[in-house]
């Protein structure tokens, strides 16, 4: 038997001889090998309406509407600024991607009656 010999963290054996790749043509991997969904993220806007004649809820109802695949609305409140106008505050999940973000602002900036779109945080779910 060969001696054994200490590393940093375990004892090793030498191998004899370095190990060839083994090939397994008929090898199935049944339930084991999964697909790994792609993280979360969630971003706080401000949704300045044009006015404030502008129906807050229905507003709501318009982004829920045509949201992009993969976007979803968590939360929402509206918040007074001044002058009778309101804000709405909302919380969205999209998907972990380069140029999220960019893409909702210009989705809601194309909503008839916003007028201005803040992206106050984003944050890893």
């Amino acid at each position: 038997m060969p001696k054994l010999r200490e590393g940093e963290n375990l004892a090793m054996r030498n191998l004899p001889r370095t190990c060839k790749a083994l090939y397994l043509p008929l090898l199935r991997f049944y339930g084991s090998v999964r697909c790994q969904e792609m993280a979360r993220v969630a971003v706080i806007v401000e949704i300045l309406p044009v006015d404030q004649d502008v129906n807050l809820s229905e507003l709501i109802q318009k982004i829920k509407a045509k949201l992009p695949e993969g976007f979803e609305l968590k939360d929402h409140e509206a918040r007074p600024i001044a002058f009778g106008l309101s804000l709405i505050k909302a919380i969205f999940t999209v998907p972990e991607e380069e140029g999220v973000t960019e893409k909702l602002e210009k989705y809601l900036s194309e909503i008839e009656g916003v007028q201005e779109v803040n992206i106050t945080t984003v944050t890893r779910l």
